[in-house]
């Protein structure tokens, strides 16, 4: 038997944010430090190659967001 359920806005707020990621987008979803319910930190990172002279393109490449330049 599937059990239903409302869920809350915090969580439609997720949905949201999960149908309008680019492509190579993450999300990370980390449950409330103080065990709050229905409380969550969403971490939304994204990696872009930037070339000269061309749009910048979302990729795969192998570099961290913290990499020094």
């Amino acid at each position: 038997m599937i059990q239903t359920f409302e869920i809350s806005e915090n969580e439609k707020k997720i949905v949201e944010q999960l149908r309008g990621l680019k492509p190579y987008e993450t999300i990370s979803i980390t449950a409330d430090a103080q065990g709050r319910p229905d409380s969550f930190l969403l971490t939304r990172t994204a990696k872009m190659l930037l070339i000269t002279n061309q749009k910048p393109v979302f990729t795969k490449a192998r570099f961290h967001l913290n990499d020094s330049l």
